[in-house]
């Protein structure tokens, strides 16, 4: 009881003096505008050497002068549009489609050296053949440009939907119509998935398809930028603003001078879990599974506190509750980041949980702890840039609905695989 009783107290007095969640840290400029295209076509679904209207709608508004132009793809059996660029025109469907098939009508335009597309898909039907009703598939998250790299998982959250036939795959495709990536799907609904596989480098428009068992498709586009050398950048910009103290040092967690991928991070669970240790352990199993299904990091148990300061170097994560307290502020679980063995290694961090953690569905649960432990291992700051879905978005969520975006992984990647007192 009485090493409880410490552990507990330390939490309480390290969490008055550095308050463990709390607002980010500065601003930047604001970035350019990047555009989106959103393609409508009617009817969208026609016989040979029938018409279809299509339209494209660009937020925000390009510059005067800036001239959007068509595609199809696949590029054969070919169909023509009329006239051959502008907001609004006319594609004429192809003759001798062998059966119903799908094809994707793209509006795009350069600007500046980019490229910005958007497509809608299409299905034209051999003459006299009955009607037919494709696949659908709606994209939730990501809904802006993504900036990703070798070793980084872009996870794409949203639904499918089964038309005529049955559902048979989702599959990702380069620019080039290249497949990146796929995975098998029998059924419809929300689907979660990551891409790790992002094609050639530069800044591009990627597919996601619902495809059937027939071959028709439904396909929502992504913009992307595949840079490793901008992704550092925009790590580095990150570690400086979150991660940093009012001098420009980096400060992480723990003593380790080969990061924790190759050295886990300790984890003590304290006796004031018992009555609900069960319960915890769940839930921290799978918070633990994805922090390193992002990062890489991995996590281990010990069986007993280490002494100070008598053991000063070894960095632990310790977890205790106070089941009959509310949290401060309304919170369920607050992190707080302890004793500084210099100013570049934090070497404890504690967790507290409180009763209203316990009247949680378990997938909040797990959302609540997976999100402490982003207070643990990355910054005590909240982050709102990157949306609700951020690991670290001030609001706690399911986990469901989080995720680790790709210049935070790249972040953590860089901060825990740098000797002490390395400055990005």
């Amino acid at each position: 009881m009485k090493k409880q009783y410490i552990f507990l107290v330390s939490v309480a007095v390290i969490f008055l003096l550095l308050a463990g969640c709390g607002g980010g840290i500065g601003g930047g400029p604001t970035p350019p505008a990047e555009y989106k295209i959103t393609v409508s076509v009617s009817p969208s679904e026609v016989y040979e050497e029938e018409e279809t209207h299509c339209w494209a709608e660009v937020q925000p508004t390009p510059p005067v002068g800036v001239v959007i132009k068509w595609k199809q793809f696949p590029s054969s059996p070919a169909g023509s549009f009329e006239p051959l660029q502008g907001e609004s025109v006319i594609w004429k469907a192809p003759l001798d489609v062998p059966d119903a098939t799908t094809f994707s009508l793209v509006a795009y335009f350069e600007l500046l050296g980019k490229t910005y597309e958007g497509s809608a898909t299409i299905v034209v039907l051999p003459k006299g053949s009955p009607p037919v009703n494709p696949p659908s598939i709606s994209i939730e998250y990501p809904s802006d440009e993504q900036v990703v790299g070798s070793g980084t998982l872009l996870t794409v959250l949203g639904s499918i939907y089964q038309g005529s036939s049955a559902l048979r795959e989702l599959q990702v495709l380069d620019s080039d119509g290249t497949i990146l990536q796929r995975w098998s799907v029998s059924s419809s609904g929300a689907f979660r998935v990551d891409l790790s596989n992002f094609g050639s480098p530069g800044r591009k428009t990627i597919r996601v398809r619902a495809v059937d068992s027939a071959g028709l498709y439904a396909e929502q586009t992504l913009q992307i930028v595949n840079d490793d050398g901008q992704l550092d950048g925009a790590a580095r910009e990150f570690l400086r603003k979150y991660c940093s103290d009012a001098y420009g040092r980096t400060i992480r967690f723990g003593e380790l001078t080969t990061g924790p991928y190759t050295v886990p991070v300790n984890v003590y669970l304290d006796s004031s879990l018992s009555s609900h240790l069960t319960e915890v352990k769940d839930a921290l199993e799978e918070a633990e599974k994805f922090w390193k299904h992002y990062t890489g990091i991995e996590f281990r148990y010990i069986n007993s506190y280490p002494p100070r300061p008598q053991d000063p170097k070894t960095p632990v994560i310790g977890i205790g509750a106070w089941w009959d307290k509310e949290g401060p502020g309304g919170a369920v679980a607050v992190t707080t980041r302890g004793s500084q063995q210099d100013v570049h290694e934090l070497t404890d961090v504690g967790i507290v949980l409180y009763k209203g953690w316990l009247s949680w569905p378990q997938d909040t649960q797990i959302g609540a702890l997976t999100h402490e432990l982003g207070h643990a291992l990355v910054t005590a700051s909240e982050i709102e840039e990157f949306g609700f879905r951020c690991v670290l978005w001030p609001i706690l969520t399911s986990v469901n609905d989080q995720i680790i975006p790709t210049i935070m992984q790249r972040a953590v990647h860089l901060l825990y695989n740098n000797s002490p007192g390395w400055q990005p």
